[in-house]
């Protein structure tokens, strides 16, 4: 990716980092926010990259946060693994925590960055080293399959039962033509035409907040672009984990979980958010009405992330 397509905040050199992990792989990541705030550890959604976290720099200055967002293996400046497992996800973190040196922490995961915030809420606990702790979890607008696709829309539905149904070469070639091809092409007006296709057809209230402010458009263009930087493998990997059966029942998971949901959301609806709610042992469920899937962060990201550590 050319870093010269890139926005102001996107292309900030503590925007592409990498730590090598134990088994050799590299991790991208990204630092945003107050450089000596709270660490919060942002996972981005499918898909999306560790750019996505740029989003919010501003709520992370405002309320004393250090964002870090995260790379999945395949995206980004992350190694990709075959036959990688959602298991493996909280022993990646645990090494960036001791990259970084970082002691108490927060992860946030925003629409499929969930599961993976979940996995660190199941299992992170037990793979920080050196007295690290995990303060809490929080999940934005996160995607729950289990809970079924009642609220979804019609072209979230489409898109999601195509991502499970489709044959692997099928929706790798789909995947190529439509964003991948665009994303690397040398001229960056030919993926800015795709997102602007892809912004017409979202809902009106997505829309709105996107063109009412063109940075985050742009920055939402960077996420995307970056996301497919190594091709569809990290995409695809990613967007079959989203519709596997959790590898762990919600009940097992005892660390405390917040959970953040728009009513007006029609990707991952409210009703993920209760399903969620209703079946881990030490959650809370904050609604907010009127927002969409990127509204919902748009309008109250600072309040988010200031309730996400407000238990330091």
């Amino acid at each position: 990716m050319t870093r010269s397509f890139l926005t102001a905040t996107s292309n900030l050199p503590q925007a592409h980092q990498t730590c090598k992990l134990r088994d050799g792989r590299s991790l991208g990541f990204a630092e945003f926010g107050d450089p000596y705030g709270k660490p919060v550890l942002y996972f981005h959604g499918t898909p999306g990259s560790r750019l996505e976290a740029g989003d919010c720099s501003e709520a992370g200055k405002k309320t004393g946060a250090r964002i870090i967002g995260i790379d999945r293996p395949g995206i980004g400046l992350s190694t990709w693994k075959k036959d990688y497992e959602l298991k493996e996800w909280p022993e990646d973190i645990a090494d960036l925590c001791d990259h970084l040196n970082l002691q108490d922490v927060h992860v946030l995961g925003g629409s499929g960055g969930g599961i993976y915030a979940m996995a660190c809420a199941r299992y992170l606990g037990e793979k920080l080293r050196n007295q690290r702790r995990l303060k809490s979890s929080g999940i934005l607008a996160g995607l729950f399959y289990d809970a079924g696709l009642s609220g979804v829309s019609w072209q979230r539905y489409i898109a999601y039962k195509y991502n499970i149904y489709a044959p692997r070469s099928l929706l790798k070639y789909t995947i190529d033509r439509d964003f991948v091809r665009p994303a690397q092409d040398a001229d960056p007006a030919v993926f800015r035409r795709t997102m602007v296709k892809l912004l017409e057809s979202l809902p009106e209230i997505e829309q709105r907040c996107l063109r009412q402010d063109a940075e985050s458009f742009d920055r939402l263009i960077d996420v995307f672009r970056e996301s497919m930087r190594q091709g569809s493998e990290g995409y695809m990997t990613d967007a079959y984990m989203q519709f596997a059966p959790l590898p762990f029942p919600l009940k097992s998971v005892h660390s405390r979980v917040k959970l953040y949901y728009g009513d007006r959301d029609g990707s991952t609806p409210l009703s993920m958010g209760q399903y969620a709610q209703e079946r881990l042992p030490n959650a809370s469920l904050k609604t907010f009405p009127g927002e969409g899937h990127f509204s919902l962060f748009f309008h109250h990201g600072t309040a988010i992330v200031a309730d996400l550590i407000a238990d330091d």
